[in-house]
């Protein structure tokens, strides 16, 4: 899998996420009449184009490609595409998280992406049972009468209950520490200053949510979806964030002392005035991030992928960056692992840095 192909996968997954989320919101409001085949054509459309970027995968060519029965109900109609829309947007992730772990040691071309898509594939089937359930979880079978016959029929309805979560209900301010939250959808949510120290969050998605000064010491919140997340203040120290991803995410002032975040996905995150010292960052991809005046003393970044970062003000004093790549990185007034501000590239290769701000520019992406 080449770069365009990864970039293009992550477009497509960004639409199935929120095309997911507004499913699920108009099965929760009872909003579903008339739009099923909307939907339908929507969810089809997006599966049609992972197809073409991964012809060799039957998972997503011919498994999750849907053609309903003419006469299904349409509630029916909607849930089945609510049930694909999650296997296909786990299948992606999932496809695209191990290739940004195998992209730090070794060539993607190397890669044998059909042995990859089908570990993934088995893996994702023997969690077919819990992927029904919790696409399920909202929605409630009941009987109701209809028409002036006074028959009864089988429809699906909302029983926004049926997690006892509260559906759009604002969380701010909620205790939660401790809870087992893995696999979640807590997507666009409002989470602030919500109490989750110590929560096991692990896969859970957290898109879009807003968890500005929430407590999220200690959490696990590995491969969790934190994409454009709003994290401003929040408290993740010790917090394990592997793999997760981050990208566009708001950090700025949070406290990350301690935290691992170690191959996770920070592209274009804002980490102003962030604390990360002593944090694990191997591997991170924290290309086009803001790291301005973030203070990352200690933090280990090896292997980091730090190109067009903006490190102006930033504290590596005792960090350890050999082979990271700093190509197009802005490190005025930033401090050095030994102490002494940055004057110019050489400065960073006498650390074992893999490439320094005046490298040959990268390509566009």
């Amino acid at each position: 899998m080449n770069e365009e192909t990864r970039e293009q996968l992550q477009q497509i997954l960004r639409a199935l996420k929120a095309l997911d989320q507004s499913v699920r919101h108009a099965i929760r409001a009872d909003a579903t009449a008339g739009a099923g085949a909307m939907i339908l054509r929507s969810y089809s459309s997006l599966q049609a184009r992972a197809a073409e970027r991964l012809p060799d995968d039957f998972f997503v060519c011919e498994t999750l490609r849907l053609e309903p029965e003419a006469d299904i109900d349409e509630q029916q109609l909607v849930a089945q595409v609510s049930l694909a829309c999650s296997q296909l947007t786990g299948y992606l992730e999932s496809l695209l998280r191990a290739r940004r772990r195998t992209q730090v040691d070794i060539d993607l071309e190397d890669i044998d992406i059909g042995e990859v898509s089908r570990n993934l594939r088995d893996t994702l089937v023997t969690q077919t049972r819990d992927t029904i359930r919790r696409a399920m979880s909202d929605i409630g079978i009941d009987l109701e009468t209809s028409g002036s016959s006074g028959r009864r029929r089988r429809v699906v309805i909302v029983d926004a209950d049926a997690d006892g979560d509260g559906g759009d209900e604002s969380l701010a301010g909620s205790d939660l520490s401790g809870r087992d939250l893995g696999n979640e959808n807590f997507a666009g949510r409002d989470l602030r200053g919500a109490r989750l120290s110590g929560a096991n969050l692990h896969d859970a998605v957290l898109a879009g949510a807003d968890l500005r000064g929430a407590r999220l010491s200690g959490a696990v919140l590995r491969g969790a979806d934190l994409g454009e997340a709003q994290l401003a203040s929040a408290d993740l120290t010790g917090a394990d964030v592997g793999d997760a991803n981050l990208a566009d995410a708001d950090l700025v002032e949070a406290r990350l002392k301690g935290v691992n975040l170690a191959g996770a996905l920070l592209t274009d995150a804002t980490l102003t005035g962030s604390d990360l010292s002593g944090a694990r960052l191997s591997g991170a991809d924290l290309r086009a991030a803001d790291l301005s005046g973030a203070d990352l003393s200690g933090a280990s970044l090896h292997r980091a992928n730090l190109r067009e970062v903006n490190l102006v003000d930033a504290n590596l004093q005792s960090a350890d960056i050999r082979r990271a790549s700093f190509r197009g990185a802005d490190l005025s007034g930033a401090t050095l692992p030994d102490g002494q501000r940055y004057q110019d590239p050489a400065d960073l290769e006498q650390f074992g840095a893999a490439g320094g701000p005046r490298s040959a520019p990268l390509p566009p992406r």
